[in-house]
């Protein structure tokens, strides 16, 4: 109950707990903290032990992400590792591996090492297909990794796919770099308004520049863009690529593949699915697939998308020593993964 729902490990020596308790049932033996810490640690080795079995069997390659996480206090900064995988049934998952602290003023070389030691103690280095980092992450830190684990050839193409940045904040980086570029033409803009609604003579000349804007939009482009558009395009690129793979006219296994009858694109479709009952026809392609598919798109979860404050640890649990932080934590993301498949 302490690990799932982030309680604090002391509320076993509360005076409402201990009369709860009593209440329930007086001959229970009620623990103490220390007692109630070394009981999460027990759970957390155990738990630990199953994810290295599933790690052990995992039949493709695995993806890493990095994230930086803050005590509420602002106190202290923790590195996340979670890994991303698709099992043996053609489902994505993925676990939290790490959950150390780190000192910001450490260089580059030290965050580096951090990382790999975390990755040897979990066996996965050889097992890495790709890493996620922020767009923040130093190239310094990135290079030295992939060149460790390039020493011992576990890297794909040479590490060539081994440095994915995160989606969502590379768009964030993007929007406030345009932002801030479009400063001066916003306060034009709205300068711009401000004086065309000032008076009716001047709304006038506004509505009359308009109509002649239009009309050369519509001379030079012949008909407004519309979603119809896009749909066509899309429709075309995918009549381009299906006639194109099917002029190759060969007999490997990846031609076989380009010449299937592309999908329709809408929401039912399963990437994952079709690999699943695919596999049998494509054993290599799909080995492929699996790994390339088990890398996400963003290490930021959907609920905090846009959210660019960085991710805060309860104030429960931020005061605790970093071994056990790192085993509430853990402990938690691998027993509601298990709960959610119930």
């Amino acid at each position: 109950m302490i690990i799932l729902h982030n309680y604090p490990l002391a509320m076993v020596e509360h005076v409402g707990f201990k009369i709860f308790f009593r209440n329930l049932q007086p001959l229970f033996e009620l623990v103490t903290c220390n007692k109630v810490e070394a009981d999460c640690m027990e759970i957390y080795a155990k738990e630990k032990q199953k994810v290295y079995e599933i790690f052990d069997k995992l039949p493709g390659k695995i993806s890493v992400s990095a994230d930086i996480w803050t005590a509420s206090d602002g106190s202290a900064a923790y590195l996340s590792l979670a890994a991303y995988y698709i099992d043996e049934d053609w489902q994505l998952k993925n676990k939290i591996l790490n959950f150390v602290t780190i000192d910001p003023s450490y260089a580059e070389d030290m965050h580096s090492g951090v990382i790999m030691n975390c990755l040897m103690d979990w066996d996965v280095d050889r097992k890495l297909f790709s890493m996620i980092f922020d767009s923040f992450t130093s190239e310094n830190i990135v290079d030295r990794i992939r060149d460790r684990l390039s020493q011992n050839r576990f890297l794909y193409c040479n590490g060539q796919l081994f440095d994915v940045r995160c989606v969502i904040d590379l768009l964030n980086c993007m929007a406030h770099d345009a932002l801030e570029d479009l400063g001066e033409v916003t306060q034009k803009i709205r300068e711009s308004v401000c004086y065309f609604k000032s008076s009716e003579a001047a709304h006038a000349t506004f509505i009359e520049l308009a109509d002649e804007v239009q009309g050369l939009d519509w001379q030079e482009s012949g008909i407004p863009g519309s979603a119809k558009d896009s749909r066509d395009r899309i429709m075309g690129f995918d009549k381009f690529v299906h006639e194109t793979c099917q002029a190759e006219g060969s007999n490997s296994y990846l031609d076989k593949y380009l010449e299937e009858p592309l999908f329709p694109r809408n929401v039912d479709f399963n990437v994952l699915n079709w690999w699943k009952v695919q596999s049998p026809r494509y054993p290599i392609l799909s080995m492929m697939a699996r790994n390339i598919l088990g890398i996400p798109i963003s290490r930021v979860t959907s609920e905090s998308r846009f959210d660019t404050g960085g991710r805060v640890l309860d104030h429960n649990w931020s005061s605790l020593p970093p071994t056990t932080i790192q085993a509430l934590v853990c402990a938690q993301d691998w027993i509601q993964s298990e709960l959610a498949v119930l």
